[in-house]
């Protein structure tokens, strides 16, 4: 896709989700020198598409390696239609935010507000980056994986409850163990081999098949050497027989 020059285009970033809704793109970035993040939106609506900074008195603080979730299409009454859940991430000092303070955004009304959670839930999960987040049909967002300083973040799947007025983290019971997030370790060698084992071999293999080479043609000279050795023996005696019958 070509973007129009139209308006000031974002800086080039990355860490960021971006969102749909009515035509618009909401991006929701921040900068080095501006701790508090900003809210950009490409109108798909205009002819002459644009871009746009969103201005606003109470913008969260800015981060990166958030998900971004969107309530499209949303009907239960304690939730707006059209609000953009941000959660996890890291902030600048590269400090993790706090999954029980979630900010969203108003994609309507266009302004910022505070999700109200549960302070004394049963779970309140673990900072997270890299994660993924989507919205469910039964008014959950369910968040899944994600690491915590190089780590996997635990519980690894935790589930938003937003049914109520005030919203609430579940961990879900599952049938089975879910799968690593670890970061793979290097495959192990074992102790019998070495680095250099593989280069041996490769030399070897064709200094020996050359020495079977030689000792072949050294053999074969020296059977047809005394073939011819002995043929002139055999030559000789038949005439020193027939000398002697003359």
């Amino acid at each position: 896709m070509v973007f129009p020059n139209t308006g000031i285009p974002p800086q080039q970033r990355e860490g960021f989700q971006a969102v749909i809704n009515n035509g618009k793109i909401y991006i929701f970035v921040g900068s080095e020198s501006d701790a508090f993040g900003k809210m950009i939106i490409f109108n798909l609506n205009l002819q002459d598409s644009i871009w746009s900074l969103e201005v606003n008195n109470n913008p969260p603080l800015a981060r990166y390696g958030y998900t971004a979730t969107i309530l499209v299409g949303y009907n239960a009454g304690n939730a707006e239609d059209g609000l953009i859940f941000y959660i996890g991430g890291v902030f600048q000092d590269e400090s993790y935010a706090n999954m029980n303070e979630i900010p969203m955004y108003n994609t309507l009304k266009d302004n910022w507000s505070n999700a109200k959670m549960n302070p004394t839930g049963k779970i309140i999960p673990e900072g997270r980056q890299m994660h993924s987040a989507v919205l469910s049909k039964f008014n959950t967002i369910i968040v899944y994986g994600g690491y915590y300083y190089k780590v996997s973040s635990k519980p690894e799947l935790v589930i938003l409850d937003i049914s109520n007025p005030i919203y609430n983290w579940i961990q879900p019971i599952t049938a089975s163990p879910l799968p690593s997030l670890s970061p793979p370790s290097p495959p192990s060698i074992p102790a019998a081999s070495s680095p250099l084992s593989l280069p041996i071999i490769a030399i070897i293999i064709p200094i020996i098949i050359i020495l079977i080479i030689i000792g072949f043609l050294v053999y074969y000279k020296r059977y047809k050497k005394q073939k011819i050795e002995n043929e002139n023996n055999n030559n000789n005696n038949t005439n020193n027989n027939s000398e002697e019958v003359q």
